[in-house]
């Protein structure tokens, strides 16, 4: 191959080998988003009110607002916080009513949420519920109800109004409803940013590197940081929408949640496996890219995957450095080693491709700044489409030169050809009169 189309495979082949890695990241974080669907799911039945649904809500919106959340409320140790946002301990509490939101706080011996520093603990309600709340709490503390506090208005203090309404983290625990879907994808989007960010740096080094200037890098790292996050944030919500749809379902009800963890497991496997290999699988059962294609570009990936699990699982660089940067050597590592068992497609028809392109630009005069454009449109922009149409012409047993010719090169000729400046009427017969002027 030329050394420019070269570069563009090597360059497609580190580009494959990112979403490849990064896919397989988001996978790890995929199942921690189908346990957290699996119990915002449980809440609907459960006692304790929407209090786990409204915890991820609203540490999502919080982030979303660039403040530093997380949940920690998971091992349901007595009286401790739900949350902590910007170093503030919060209790979350979300009942069909601020009465019984505000009363789920307390015991007989009083406020059951004291922080670390020995103040009451912020309790977060229903944003719908905020003033009601404010008013129950401040008539808690005039009857002494929590030890300390004094001034009925720290009950403003105290309470914090959710991001979300009662409503609202009742309905993220079901499947298909605009805020459900809303709320996924937020935290897809938040889910992706680490791996889509660590993408656009290792493409901008390595455009940097390959001679391109740095807006031409900036510009090439920004595209596959925003397809990365696209996808990242897309399989996020699905798994989540797919897994709540699944836990509530009629079978799984019937069956008293038997199914709950082969879903929870099963779901972001599914998913992974549809974007991983989805799109090879079409292409192979329309025939645009050969069985041995198929089986190296299912290999490759595979190991890619399996590359990025052992680097998420390396100590010193973090899961998700570790999943990005292994998977991606590992993936192109691979490649090298199925180049000596399989040929690409792209090896078996670029020859082809080369030889009637020669052979039209031997017959049609063209400046030389149109064969450079007719070039890179067919061998640099467009070189993996047309191989794959060339190769459905073999699947069919249909002639691959007649098509690289009369389908490729020639449409490409004309669009070029067309550009040129027309010569006008005005412009020829001053040519006629200069003519005739010399001539006389």
């Amino acid at each position: 191959m030329d050394e420019e189309v070269e570069e563009t495979v090597k360059s497609g082949r580190l580009k494959d080998g990112l979403s490849t890695a990064v896919v397989a990241a988001n996978s790890m974080r995929l199942a921690l988003s189908s346990k957290a669907s699996n119990l915002i799911s449980q809440v609907r039945n459960s006692t304790g009110g929407s209090g786990y649904a409204a915890e991820a809500y609203n540490t999502v919106e919080d982030k979303l607002r660039f403040n530093k959340a997380e949940v920690i409320g998971g091992n349901n140790a007595k009286n401790s916080a739900d949350r902590i946002v910007n170093g503030t301990e919060v209790q979350t509490k979300y009942y069909n009513n601020s009465r019984a939101t505000v009363n789920a706080a307390f015991d007989e011996s009083g406020y059951r949420y004291i922080s670390k520093n020995g103040s009451p603990m912020q309790l977060e309600v229903p944003a719908d519920q905020y003033v009601q709340s404010i008013e129950f709490m401040r008539k808690k503390i005039l009857r002494g109800d929590i030890p300390g506090v004094k001034d009925p208005n720290e009950a403003f203090r105290i309470i914090r109004k959710g991001h979300a309404t009662y409503e609202q983290a009742q309905l993220i625990t079901q499947a298909f409803n605009v805020t459900s879907i809303t709320h996924d994808l937020k935290s897809g989007l938040i889910q992706s940013t680490s791996p889509a960010g660590i993408s656009v740096l290792i493409v901008f080094a390595h455009a940097k590197w390959s001679g391109a200037t740095t807006e031409e890098a900036f510009k090439l790292a920004a595209k596959t940081g925003i397809v990365h996050l696209v996808i990242g944030t897309v399989m996020h919500a699905t798994t989540a929408q797919l897994t709540k749809a699944a836990l509530n379902s009629q079978i799984n009800t019937l069956l008293n949640g038997s199914l709950n963890k082969t879903i929870v497991n099963g779901v972001p496997v599914v998913v992974t496996s549809i974007v991983l290999y989805g799109w090879d699988t079409l292409n192979y059962s329309s025939g645009k890219i050969s069985k041995n294609q198929f089986k190296k570009n299912t290999i490759v990936k595979t190991g890619g995957v399996g590359g990025a699990m052992i680097g998420a699982s390396l100590p010193f660089f973090g899961p998700t450095v570790g999943a990005v940067g292994f998977g991606t050597v590992t993936y192109i590592a691979l490649q090298k080693v199925m180049d000596k068992i399989y040929k690409d497609d792209r090896v078996i028809h670029y020859p082809v491709l080369k030889e009637e392109f020669m052979d039209l630009m031997y017959s049609v005069k063209l400046a030389d700044h149109e064969i450079d454009e007719i070039k890179q449109m067919i061998f640099i922009k467009k070189l993996n489409r047309h191989v794959k149409n060339m190769q459905k012409q073999l699947s069919n047993q249909l002639n691959t030169r007649d098509f690289a010719r009369n389908q490729i090169i020639i449409p490409e000729i004309s669009k070029v050809i067309g550009k040129r400046k027309v010569i006008t009427d005005k412009e020829i017969n001053l040519l006629d009169e200069y003519f005739n002027s010399c001539y006389y």
